[in-house]
């Protein structure tokens, strides 16, 4: 009995101490979905696009079948502000790094979720005469997603909610909080 007891101690340990490693680099495109509230009776909020670049680390954990993810990313959300015929943007550069939970299923599909954590390394905005100043620097939001592995390569669509970041424009609004959500598509590679 303890020899048997050994023998799946051994088996067990060898295969965490075999979890599986993945890594590699990773793009894509945002659709920011703007969210913004503010004092500025004469603004609204318009989608734009953006984009992202980074790399991602992944630990699949072979006795229970799911992974963790984390992944350092810069992200360029682009927020369009509108009134009347006149536009301008609001560029926001993040450093964001999710840390994701998942499971692959069929030995393609991948479904995962997990909270972002988001800090802001500058806004700016298109007018003159007018700054942006953060004063809320980091946040926490979540993310969901499924993605496709086809050899190294990785696809993925994720909705990202909940990261938000108070700020000022100097001139133009006192109380601005840029707080939306975000349809990211990806691609990646995997060495």
């Amino acid at each position: 009995m303890k020899k048997i007891l050994l023998i799946a101690i051994m088996f067990v340990s060898y295969n965490v101490a075999n979890a599986q490693i993945a890594y590699g680099i990773k793009a894509g495109l945002n659709y920011n979905m703007a969210d913004v509230s503010t004092k500025i009776e004469d603004y609204s909020p318009e989608n734009k696009a953006g984009f992202n670049v980074g790399a991602f680390l992944r630990v699949k954990i072979p006795i229970i079948g799911l992974y963790a993810q984390v992944e350092p990313t810069y992200t360029k959300l682009n927020t369009g502000l509108k009134s009347g015929s006149e536009s301008t943007t609001l560029s926001t550069n993040r450093f964001d790094l999710p840390v994701l939970a998942g499971i692959k299923m069929l030995g393609l599909v991948r479904l995962y979720a997990g909270p972002v954590f988001s800090w802001n390394l500058g806004s700016d905005i298109d007018l003159e005469d007018y700054k942006v100043v953060i004063d809320d620097k980091s946040s926490v939001g979540g993310q969901v997603g499924v993605g496709v592995e086809l050899w190294k390569i990785l696809l993925d669509v994720r909705y990202e909610f909940g990261v938000g970041h108070d700020m000022s424009i100097k001139g133009l609004a006192e109380d601005f909080t840029n707080q939306g959500s975000q349809v990211i598509l990806g691609v990646a590679y995997k060495f």
